[in-house]
C-alpha cells in the first residue's frame, strides 16, 4: 500500500468512497447467500412434502418407496431430497453464526461510515449513485 502526502493509505481512501448502493448490494448478496445455505435443507423437505402429497405418495427416511409421476419413478429422488433434511442439524446453527457475524459487520460498517462523516466538519455530504 502506498502512502499519500497526508499519510493515508490509498486503499483506505478507496474503501471510504464506496457508494452506499454498492455497499447495500454487497450486504444483500451476502445475506441471501447465508439464508440460502442455512435454509436449503428445509426447502428440500418442503418440496418433497409438496410433490409427494400432490402425487399421493408416501415418503419416509427408512427406505425408498416407489412414487410414479408421469410414468417415471421418482421415489429415489424424493427419498434423497427428504434425507437431505437432516443437514439442517448443521446448516441452521452455522447459518445463525454467519448471520450474527454478518449483522455485526453491517452495524460496524454503518457506524464507521457515520462517524467518518461526522469527523469531517464542513465537508460536503457524500454523493450517492442517484446524485451522479
Amino acid at each position: 500500500m502506498f502512502r499519500s502526502d497526508a499519510g493515508e493509505c490509498r486503499s483506505v481512501r478507496r474503501a471510504a468512497g464506496v457508494p452506499l448502493r454498492t455497499m447495500v448490494r454487497a450486504y444483500t448478496v451476502a445475506l441471501l447467500t447465508i439464508l440460502g445455505f442455512a435454509l436449503f435443507p428445509v426447502l428440500s423437505v418442503l418440496i418433497v412434502s409438496l410433490v409427494a402429497g400432490a402425487a399421493g405418495c408416501s415418503v419416509n427416511e427408512g427406505s425408498v418407496t416407489p412414487c410414479v409421476i408421469a410414468g417415471v419413478d421418482v421415489g429415489g429422488l424424493l427419498y434423497t431430497m427428504g434425507v437431505l433434511g437432516w443437514l439442517m442439524i448443521a446448516t441452521i446453527p452455522v447459518g445463525t453464526m454467519l448471520l450474527a457475524g454478518w449483522l455485526a459487520l453491517l452495524l460496524g460498517h454503518l457506524a464507521w461510515r457515520h462517524f467518518r462523516r461526522k469527523a469531517k466538519p464542513g465537508a460536503a455530504p457524500e454523493r450517492t449513485d442517484r446524485q451522479a
